[in-house]
């Protein structure tokens, strides 16, 4: 009977030891710190240069990535566009028509007089895109390119691609441009 104590009292302490341990990571997860997470969101800032997209912001539900957005400054109810506002520019998907993971591009005035992109998309982002959505009311349109640096074949979704056609989980550059304007 004593060993039986003894024992429950050694797996409950390493219960709580456990416990303790996971406590900090369910918080980062909770804050969005899982690379992971299915709803994703990343910063674009203007650029004509070649520039690498750093990591996303990810998170395992859509209301946390939209109050990720919001603490951004990122207007995700109505979109609208005030000067030097966050808006979003676009989105991209790992499934075909908006499905799957999806990373939310964002960045500050929209695309009215100015260009967006990342000349080379994280490794993850770049072999599982499949379709991808512009977002028209802040004057975006996008092109997605199969090769680093904006080069290779480039496939222009004006506004909405429901697949990519030859570049299904192989693109490797997004530019976003001024509606009517093509890469």
């Amino acid at each position: 009977m004593r060993i039986s104590r003894r024992l429950t009292a050694s797996a409950l302490s390493a219960v709580a030891v456990v416990a303790a341990l996971l406590t900090p990571v369910r918080a980062m997860a909770a804050q969005g710190a899982d690379p992971h997470g299915t709803f994703c969101a990343v910063r674009v800032a203007q650029s004509s240069s070649q520039v690498a997209m750093p990591r996303p912001t990810c998170f395992d539900t859509e209301p946390s990535r939209s109050s990720f957005l919001r603490q951004e400054g990122v207007n995700v109810s109505t979109r609208s566009l005030t000067a030097n506002s966050s808006v979003i520019l676009g989105t991209l998907y790992k499934d075909i028509n908006m499905g799957g993971d999806s990373l939310v591009m964002y960045g500050t005035g929209g695309c009215y007089a100015a260009t967006y992109g990342f000349s080379s998309l994280t490794s993850d982002w770049a072999t599982s895109v499949s379709s991808a959505l512009a977002d028209t009311s802040n004057g975006c349109w996008v092109t997605l390119y199969s090769a680093t640096d904006y080069d290779g074949n480039r496939f222009n979704c004006t506004p909405y691609c429901a697949t990519i056609p030859g570049m299904n989980d192989d693109v490797k550059s997004v530019v976003f441009r001024p509606v009517g304007t093509f890469g």
